[in-house]
């Protein structure tokens, strides 16, 4: 079974505000023309696939544990001398960026008419929570 990505955009929809991290969706119709984002149970959206101007593409970021070594010179001795060097082994952290897909179309959102009210309901309890 092949992975499909989707883009959903739904820029015009909250103006950068977020979807509240506990809040519910349910998106279906996608094989269709028109599919349906639902938010929270009440709030429904209906979408369009566009095609992308150039290609989007999507990353994903994870942490690594990575082994260095760290060398430091001594100094201490005659500069006639080879210097000598130590090393000390420690671990650290490092973000890994790689490419996960590129997308051709991706999927506008618009309000339902009927729901206009419910994205302002949602917009307001997003502003309430800390």
């Amino acid at each position: 079974m092949d992975e499909e990505y989707v883009y959903l955009d739904l820029e015009d929809i909250f103006h950068g505000a977020q979807i509240p991290p506990n809040c519910s969706y349910t998106l279906s119709g996608l094989d269709t023309m028109t599919p349906i984002l639902t938010i929270g149970g009440d709030l429904k959206l209906i979408g369009e696939y566009e095609d992308v101007v150039g290609s989007y593409i999507i990353f994903s970021e994870k942490e690594e544990v990575v082994e260095k070594k760290e060398f430091a010179e001594d100094r201490s001795i005659d500069q006639s001398q080879a210097p000598q060097q130590s090393s000390a082994d420690y671990k650290s952290t490092e973000k890994k960026v790689e490419g996960v897909c590129c997308l051709q179309k991706k999927i506008k959102f618009r309000v339902m008419d009927q729901n206009r009210n419910q994205l302002e309901i949602l917009k307001d309890k997003e502003t309430v929570q800390p």
